[in-house]
């Protein structure tokens, strides 16, 4: 990648896998699963899927539908890592608060980064003392440089505070340290409910900046451009 807020794929190449992250705007059962045309999708740079830290059920059930419609070929036809581009539809799951879902497809992926949706995944569920134990498989992932100075930018704006900071002094995130955050906050609502405080806000956004960014990291691996590195 470029950079943070960039994708690797131009958006005319991955507009149904982006469409598919947007939540399908648009869509409704018995239409035909297609994308309109890039130019009517918002700006990749603007997107991010602000959601609950623990969802306490899943807002648009039909998506289901939709997503099992595509696999890692139609979504990344020609990918040269298989394991990543699963990691990429599990990502597509949790992203719209299918637990379960991308649980069973963070599992068939069993790599590093399909180890990091699989500890999202358990820390939203809440299993914090799993999501910990997917955080340890992980290890150093290349992807916490990046997000921790994105996080510094989103932190830095912010009017409130968290309970625990979430970035490591070397400036990088610390996965360890939200998944305190996100158990102290303890925010288990559905995804289309409004934060209940300030902090709350703060941390979803976060969270979504996460994976966002591990979003596009995946593909970056999956279709092999650099190695997966950003």
């Amino acid at each position: 990648m470029a950079g943070t807020d960039r994708w690797t794929l131009t958006l005319q190449q991955h507009r149904l896998l982006y469409w598919l992250a947007l939540g399908a705007p648009g869509w409704r059962p018995g239409d035909p699963p297609t994308p309109p045309e890039a130019e009517a999708l918002p700006p990749v740079e603007g997107w991010l899927p602000e959601r609950a830290l623990v969802p306490a059920g899943v807002v648009r059930p039909e998506l289901k539908q939709l997503l099992a419609a595509f696999g890692p070929d139609e979504l990344l036809p020609g990918h040269r890592r298989a394991a990543d581009a699963m990691a990429v539809v599990s990502g597509l799951y949790l992203i719209h608060d299918f637990l379960d879902d991308a649980h069973r497809l963070a599992q068939e992926a069993d790599n590093r980064t399909a180890a990091y949706w699989h500890g999202i995944m358990h820390r939203r569920e809440p299993d914090y003392d799993n999501a910990r134990y997917w955080f340890r498989r992980v290890g150093d992932h290349p992807l916490f440089g990046p997000l921790g100075e994105a996080a510094r930018r989103v932190l830095a704006d912010a009017a409130s505070r968290l309970p625990v900071e979430p970035i490591d002094r070397q400036g990088r995130w610390d996965a360890f340290a939200f998944v305190r955050v996100c158990e102290q906050l303890g925010d288990r609502a559905r995804s289309d409910e409004p934060a209940g405080s300030d902090a709350i806000l703060l941390a979803r956004r976060l969270q979504g900046l996460e994976m966002k960014l591990l979003l596009a990291y995946s593909i970056d691996a999956a279709v092999g451009s650099g190695g997966g590195s950003l």
